[in-house]
C-alpha cells in the first residue's frame, strides 16, 4: 500500500500528511501506527523526525522509525546519523536487532565503540546482532595489536561465539580474526565462556578451514588441553550462583566427560527450591544417584499446589510457577532413569504432573512412561491413567494416553 500511495502523485500537505500524523500517533491498533510511520516516511517532513524518535522507543516500532527518519534525511539532505543512533541505544530486543541491521552504514566512527562494546546486546541473543556487529565495529582490526584490554577480549568472545552459531560463512576475515583471538587467548585468564568458545573455534577450523588453519590447529589443541580445565574451572563456575556460568560449565563437561552431579547436589541442598539447579542435578544424574533424588524430591514438591488439573496452558513463566518448573524438571530426567520405574515416588510425581495445568509437563510424564516402558506401570497406575482420559482437556495427550492403554504385541 505504501508503495502504492509513492506512485499515486497525491498531494502531500495539508490532507495525506496530517492523515498520516494522527494515525500513528492517535491510534490505538499497532498496524495503525505502522501504516502512519510509513506513509509519513514517503511524505519526508522533517517534523516527523520528532515523532519517529518518540514511536521508535517501542520495539516493534523501532524498524519503521529508522525507516522515517533515513528517508527524510535522503529527502531533505538533512544529517540524522546521531537521530539512527539515539533510536537504536533505546531499544533491546528485536527492535534493536532489526533496527541496528538497517542502521549500521549510518553509525559514524565515534559510535563504533558502542556497537561494539555495547551495541550487539540484545534480549534476544548475540547470534542476531554479531555478523553487522562484528563488521561494523571493527572487530578484526581490535583484534590485531600485540596486547589488547580483557574488555576487548570479552566482547570479542561474545561476537565470536555469536558469528559461530550461524553467520560465520557471512564474515570474510574470520581467519585472520580467529588467528588473533588465538594468540590472545594464550595470554589472558580464560573462563569457562572463553574455553567453549575457543572448542567451538576448534570444530569449525577443522570442518572447515583444515588445510589452512595447522598452526591456529595446533594452538587450540594445546590451549585446551589445560588440566586445569577439568580439575578446577569447571567446577568453580558450576559452583559460582551465575547462572551464564554454570550454563558455560554444563556445556563444557559434556565436551570434557566431567560429571557434575555432586556438585549441583551439594548446591541443591543449601537451596532446595532453587528450579535451576534441578535442571542440572537431573541433567547429570545417574541411576545410583535415582532414590535419593526421589527422597528429597518427595519432600520440595508441593503435590496439591501443583497438581490442580488440566489446562490448555503451554509453558510455566514467571516466579509463580517455580513449583511446576521443578516437576517439569524432575519429569524430564526421570526417564532416563530406569531405575526409577521401580519407586513409588517416582508414581506419585507422574500422577501428580499429569494433573498439572502446564500442557508440557504433562507430555513430560508420558515421555517418562514411554522411556521406561509400557510393562513398567504398576496395575493400580494403570486405573488412574485410564481415567485421566477423562479429565485431559488436550486431543494429543488424549490419544497418547490411549496408547498407554493398548497392549504391545
Amino acid at each position: 500500500m505504501a508503495k502504492s500511495l509513492s506512485g499515486m502523485g497525491l498531494i502531500v500537505f495539508p490532507y495525506l500528511y496530517y492523515y498520516a500524523r494522527d494515525l500513528a500517533t492517535r491510534s490505538t491498533s499497532r498496524n495503525a501506527v505502522k501504516m502512519g510511520l510509513r506513509i509519513m516516511s514517503l511524505c519526508a517532513e522533517p517534523r516527523s523526525i520528532n515523532i519517529a524518535m518518540m514511536l521508535g522507543r517501542h520495539e516493534e516500532f523501532g524498524d519503521y522509525a529508522a525507516t522515517m527518519i533515513i528517508n527524510v534525511g535522503a529527502s531533505r539532505n538533512i544529517r540524522v546519523n546521531e537521530k539512527l543512533f539515539r533510536l537504536v541505544e533505546r531499544l533491546h530486543g528485536w527492535g534493536r536487532i532489526i533496527t541496528l541491521k538497517k542502521i549500521a552504514g549510518f553509525i559514524e566512527k565515534r559510535h563504533k565503540d558502542w556497537i561494539f562494546f555495547k551495541g550487539y546486546q540484545n534480549n534476544i541473543s548475540v547470534m542476531e546482532t554479531a555478523l553487522y556487529a562484528s563488521a561494523y565495529g571493527n572487530l578484526d582490526a581490535r583484534l590485531e595489536p600485540a596486547k589488547i584490554s580483557r574488555k576487548t577480549y570479552d566482547a570479542a568472545t561474545d561476537l565470536i561465539k555469536g558469528l559461530l552459531e550461524r553467520d560465520i560463512e557471512y564474515y570474510k576475515p574470520v581467519l585472520t580474526t580467529f588467528g588473533n583471538y588465538i594468540r590472545h587467548s594464550c595470554s589472558m585468564d580464560n573462563t569457562v565462556m572463553n574455553y567453549y568458545v575457543l572448542h567451538e573455534m576448534l570444530d569449525f577450523l577443522k570442518n572447515k578451514h583444515k588445510a589452512d588453519s595447522k598452526e591456529n590447529i595446533a594452538k587450540l589443541t594445546k590451549i585446551l588441553s589445560n588440566k586445569k580445565v577439568k580439575t578446577e574451572i569447571i567446577k568453580t563456575a558450576a559452583m559460582s550462583n551465575a547462572h551464564i556460568g554454570r550454563w558455560y560449565a554444563d556445556k563444557l563437561a559434556r565436551i570434557y566427560k566431567v560429571n557434575l552431579f555432586n556438585v549441583y547436589w551439594n548446591l541443591l541442598q543449601s537451596n532446595k527450591a532453587d528450579e535451576n539447579i534441578w535442571y542440572y542435578v537431573m541433567e547429570s544424574a545417574n541411576q545410583k544417584d535415582t532414590n535419593k533424588i526421589l527422597d528429597l524430591a518427595d519432600q520440595v514438591i508441593i503435590y496439591g499446589y501443583i497438581a490442580t488439573g488440566p489446562t490448555n496452558k503451554i509453558f510455566a513463566h514467571g516466579p509463580e510457577y517455580f513449583q511446576h518448573n521443578i516437576l517439569g524438571y524432575i519429569i524430564q530426567g526421570l526417564g532416563a532413569l530406569p531405575n526409577a520405574a521401580r519407586n513409588d515416588i517416582s508414581w506419585k510425581l507422574i500422577m501428580t504432573a499429569l494433573n498439572n495445568p502446564i500442557i508440557n509437563i504433562r507430555n513430560g510424564a508420558i515421555n517418562a512412561i514411554e522411556k521406561w516402558g509400557k510393562d513398567k506401570i504398576p496395575s493400580g497406575i494403570k486405573i488412574e491413567l485410564k481415567k485421566q482420559i477423562k479429565k485431559e482437556t488436550d486431543s494429543e495427550i488424549i490419544d497418547r494416553l490411549k496408547n498407554l492403554q493398548k497392549q504391545d504385541s
